[in-house]
Formats: structure tokens, C-alpha cells, sequence
């Protein structure tokens, strides 16, 4: 099963060139300000001293994920548990952060670049 995924993936992204947003993002090849529907795979909490709880979130167009940047507003729905892995979220206007030459999105962990929200 996991071979013909693998396949599946193969002849999509390199016969009929059909990248997933993400891969097309941190490849410069598109714009991280369109809209995106993109699923939170994990949520990062922040241990810094002193400060308010702050969190980071990864989220995932499906086959690669990026972290991202939260701001207030989703910071209070993760508080209220509206934002939980698995919830889709709809991103406008996101910029990308500590990534200025393109990458494959499996270099990511390496260079460490984030979609700042604009939710």
C-alpha cells in the first residue's frame, strides 16, 4: 500500500507536474500570500520564561508541512480548543519568514524558515 502512495505521489509531482502548495511556496515558484486550505498536523508550545504561553503550529497541505508563526487571535482559539490537530485552516496574505533561496520542503528542518498567519 505504501509503495503505490509512493507512486501515486511520484507520478504526480514529476509526470503531470502537479506540486502541492507548500512544495511550490518554499520553491519560490508561487506566492505564500494566496489563499490556503492547510491542516494543523501538530501543535508547538513555547517554553519561554516570563512570557505569556506562545505557540507555533505546523500545518500540512497533505503531503509536506511547514511551522508557522501564531498570532493573538489564534493563539486564544488554541487556548478554547476551536484550533486542535485536524482542523483546517484558510490562510490569506501569509508571508514567508527565514527563507530567502528556494528549498525542497524536506531542507526545511535545516534552514528553518515559517509562514507568518494572516488569518
Amino acid at each position: 500500500m505504501l509503495l503505490l502512495q509512493l507512486k501515486y505521489r511520484y507520478d504526480r509531482e514529476i509526470d503531470d507536474c502537479q506540486r502541492p502548495a507548500i512544495r511550490k511556496i518554499l520553491e519560490h515558484d508561487d506566492s505564500p500570500a494566496r489563499r490556503l486550505v492547510l491542516c494543523v498536523a501538530r501543535i508547538i508550545k513555547l517554553d519561554k520564561p516570563g512570557e505569556n504561553e506562545q505557540y507555533e503550529l505546523e500545518l500540512t497541505d497533505g503531503w509536506y508541512g511547514i511551522i508557522t508563526s501564531v498570532d493573538q487571535e489564534l493563539m486564544k482559539r488554541i487556548h478554547r480548543g476551536t484550533v486542535t490537530i485536524g482542523t483546517k485552516l484558510i490562510s490569506y496574505g501569509a508571508e514567508l519568514v527565514n527563507c530567502e533561496q528556494a528549498c525542497s520542503p524536506l531542507e526545511v528542518g535545516l534552514i528553518q524558515s515559517h509562514l507568518q498567519e494572516a488569518l
